[in-house]
């Protein structure tokens, strides 16, 4: 964004906030009247303790920015789509109500100045079925950060070290990762790099994985172990939970080959799979439907069906013997880094405003007095009420 010509600030929403009712962003409302626009960073913890609560924060901030006629580029880091199992939480996030939903359709539709940014085709439709303009959405693959290749290991004959990066939470196939290192030889090691979310303390994933590495139980059923001679039923030895990392150059330089399994196919986008690819680690990806987007256009991943253990195996026991293809998916994931970086992002955000920007005059019908009296609530923490409003 300074790359563009652009001064920035940044507003970050603390626990105090979240925990609280929608007032408590009136001092990020009170400063956006003074800056030409907002760019909103959305995840549905941000912005209440519960779905209900945070769906209503989220359209009365959406209300109140439509008021100040300033453009706004909103960045929904998470799909929604009907009928997955995995996302039933975000299903209800987007229909705690009729009402909270047409309110929130009417704030961004019924807004010239506002772009609402979504990770790939998967999310775009998702977000269209809702009810949001296509006119509104813009899609984009999640954005990578900067690109530093770490340099190939050679795997040794003894010992392939595989990795799985990123907040361990239940949508992940961590128990399909872990059924397919029973049926691959003790040479090959895992390591998993990671904790739980934060904002997720009672999510059992965890507990699951060192419950199965201890007794081969997950979520209380004995995982059956493969009778294979040259497999060992114990993990404990071949598994190691590293918690979070801090040097993440030096963790992935340790790594032979990167693990993203998924369970259903709700996730938008994975920062951990950014991460990999910045780095040009040879990837093997559940195939959700944002995974499979990332392949067609980038043609970086190894692919797999979701919740298949045994084919998950057998494509590391193939990938782990095939230099020449880890060294493609390697090259691969470079590129395709280099085409999606953040600062690309940047610039195409920075566009987006500013044409958003160009059509702020005359957009909103608001005469000078009914602005001013809003103005003059934000000032002191009031309710706000669109004058322009449908």
């Amino acid at each position: 964004m300074l790359e563009a010509g652009n001064r920035y600030d940044i507003f970050a929403i603390n626990d105090d906030m979240r925990d609280a009712r929608s007032e408590c962003f009136d001092e990020f409302v009170r400063r956006l009247k003074s800056y030409d626009a907002a760019v909103i960073q959305h995840e549905h913890s941000f912005f209440g303790p519960g779905i209900k609560q945070s769906a209503r924060n989220f359209t009365r901030l959406l209300e109140r920015i439509r008021v100040l006629a300033k453009p706004c580029a909103v960045i929904f880091h998470t799909n929604f789509p009907a009928r997955t199992k995995a996302s039933r939480t975000f299903a209800r996030y987007f229909s705690t109500g009729e009402v909270v939903r047409r309110r929130m359709l009417r704030a961004i539709n019924s807004n010239p100045l506002i772009r609402v940014i979504v990770h790939g085709e998967a999310s775009w439709k998702s977000f269209r079925d809702y009810g949001i303009d296509g006119d509104k959405l813009l899609k984009v693959h999640l954005p990578i950060p900067r690109v530093e290749c770490v340099p190939p290991r050679n795997p040794r004959d003894d010992e392939i070290t595989l990795g799985i990066f990123g907040f361990i939470a239940h949508y992940k196939g961590y128990r399909t990762a872990l059924e397919a290192m029973l049926h691959l030889s003790p040479r090959f090691k895992l390591v998993i790099m990671g904790n739980k979310h934060p904002f997720s303390p009672n999510d059992l994933t965890l507990n699951n994985i060192q419950r199965m590495l201890k007794t081969g139980v997950w979520d209380g059923k004995r995982v059956q172990p493969v009778t294979a001679s040259d497999v060992s039923p114990n993990l404990s030895s071949r598994v190691k939970i590293l918690g979070f990392v801090e040097d993440l150059d030096r963790a992935f330089s340790e790594v032979d080959i990167v693990l993203a399994p998924y369970l259903d196919k709700f996730p938008a986008g994975s920062a951990s799979l950014a991460d990999s690819l910045a780095r040009g680690k040879p990837i093997i990806a559940s195939a959700t439907p944002p995974f499979v987007e990332i392949q067609r256009d980038g043609n970086c991943l190894k692919l797999v069906a979701m919740n298949a253990p045994f084919e998950l195996a057998h494509a590391i026991e193939e990938l782990a013997t095939d230099d020449v293809e880890r060294a493609r998916l390697s090259a691969a994931a470079i590129e395709f880094s280099r085409q999606n970086t953040w600062d690309r992002f940047a610039r195409l955000l920075s566009r987006t405003l500013m044409e958003r920007a160009h059509v702020s005059s005359g957009a909103v019908s608001m005469t000078n007095g009914a602005l001013q009296a809003v103005n003059e609530r934000l000032d002191h923490g009031g309710e706000v009420r669109s004058a322009s409003r449908p």
